[in-house]
């Protein structure tokens, strides 16, 4: 699908209730999506597993939006500054390696940033803070030989209200947070909590 003008998805707005979708026609074959023009997408998702390739060169804001990348998928972008409230998951040994944003504010709730499967890896080192809220779980999860890096990721905030963040690692899973310092320190609200769990071979470092 060629839409080469297209330079903006969700601008002006509000909620994501209803997404823009980009997604292969059917479970096998290939597909390939051009969007040379785009630079944001808000409330977008990007389904690119085996046989999906999505080149958007100029992308560099997805807030809101959902990155699910898998296998030898190829999704394209520019150095990515805004990834606040939006989910990266990675699996089936995809790398995603693009995001250059310094914070990430995942105060909606529900937002997931995972690695799942041998030679996966999401690259956020570049992410000095993360604040969390919400009425539900947002997780961090490396999980059988994924890594997910936030080595540059120095505090963790809440921003009030309920929810939690979760730190989750199992089957060789690794999340590094070899320069994390602070927990809470100048947060508000006293609701939602951080919680580290390490199950059977994952590591947090």
């Amino acid at each position: 699908i060629n839409l080469n003008n297209l330079q903006t998805i969700g601008v002006d707005s509000s909620g994501s209730g209803a997404p823009t979708v980009f997604e292969a026609a059917t479970s096998s074959g290939v597909s390939v999506f051009s969007l040379p023009s785009l630079t944001i997408a808000k409330y977008t998702q990007f389904q690119v597993p085996t046989g999906t390739t999505i080149n958007a060169p100029k992308l560099v804001n997805v807030f809101g939006s959902t990155v699910n990348l898998s296998g030898s998928g190829v999704f394209t972008t520019g150095s990515l500054s805004d990834i606040d409230y939006a989910s990266l998951e990675v699996s089936g040994g995809a790398v995603f390696n693009t995001v250059s944003a310094t914070s990430d504010n995942i105060a909606s709730g529900y937002v997931t940033l995972s690695a799942d499967g041998a030679g996966s890896v999401l690259d956020l080192h570049t992410v000095q803070t993360i604040t969390f809220n919400g009425g539900g779980a947002d997780v961090v999860s490396a999980t059988n030989g994924g890594l997910v890096n936030l080595s540059g990721l120095t505090a963790v905030q809440r921003a009030g209200g309920g929810g939690a963040l979760v730190f989750e690692t199992a089957g060789g899973g690794t999340i590094n947070l070899n320069n994390l310092q602070t927990i809470g320190v100048d947060s508000s609200g006293s609701g939602a909590q951080t919680i580290f769990n390490v199950a059977t071979n994952g590591t947090i470092n």
